[in-house]
């Protein structure tokens, strides 16, 4: 994609935020609403052009496929780290939890908006609560073991299991 829109975008705004500097007494509104009518066709266009990819057939199905996908790996690599649990320290709890779900993870974020021309707002909103409980629980087992607290840890491991588990249910039905 070109960067055509960014720079309408930049070019309008700083224009306009130039021309307003320019004397404190007066304006010159002509030039002002030219560089401002720049800056808005620019957003306008970029937001035309995300709503276009977001809808678009080819980047919904890649999106949905790489939210099942990413879950499937999030659920197996963290249901292995739990079963495992008790035989790791805190520092390969919190290695493992890096390692192996950070960027799955971001994965399923960064493809989470193809959700909403594929389902719905409705059911983008019921999976992402459940995702971002997994996300809280996992965070949490991190830091428990961090600070010593394993039995935490251990307990935040499996909610965060239980939670990833329930948005791979929604996402299924939906």
């Amino acid at each position: 994609m070109t960067p055509l829109p960014a720079i309408l975008i930049a070019l309008g705004f700083l224009g306009a935020a130039y021309t307003a500097s320019l004397d404190p007494e007066t304006l010159a509104w002509p030039r002002f609403l030219v560089f401002l009518g720049v800056g808005i066709a620019g957003v306008v266009w970029l937001k035309r052009r995300q709503k276009a990819a977001a809808t678009d057939p080819e980047a919904v199905a890649s999106g949905r496929a790489a939210l099942d996908e990413t879950i499937a790996r999030v659920i197996d690599d963290l249901a292995q780290i739990d079963a495992r649990k008790a035989d790791l320290d805190g520092d390969a709890l919190r290695a493992e939890i890096d390692d192996r779900l950070r960027a799955p993870l971001a994965r399923f974020a960064d493809a989470r908006g193809s959700m909403i021309a594929h389902s719905g707002m409705t059911a983008y909103a019921a999976v992402m609560s459940a995702f971002a409980s997994g996300e809280r629980a996992l965070n949490r087992a991190w830091s428990a073991s961090a600070d010593g607290y394993t039995g935490e840890a251990h307990a935040s491991l499996t909610r965060a299991l239980a939670a990833f588990r329930d948005t791979r249910r929604l996402l299924d039905s939906h």
